[in-house]
């Protein structure tokens, strides 16, 4: 019986992370921020949603590396 090896390597991810404020600069709590990948790795836009924390922060982690991101 032959073996045969195979070596597969994760596609490099990326972040995105930022901060959504009101015009006081005051943050935004618990504000829906979406994410739009495209990529050759899906056959479709993917369609990412978190939601903001106390601070207004929001991060989309491990995201595929691709030619195109929506927020």
């Amino acid at each position: 019986m032959d073996t045969i090896e195979i070596n597969l390597q994760p596609s490099p991810t990326g972040a995105v992370t930022g901060t959504i404020t009101n015009q006081d600069n005051q943050p935004l709590e618990s504000f829906p921020v979406k994410l739009f990948v495209n990529s050759a790795l899906f056959e479709t836009t993917q369609i990412l949603q978190v939601m903001t924390d106390a601070n207004g922060e929001y991060a989309f982690n491990d995201i595929p590396v691709t030619d195109s991101i929506w927020v």
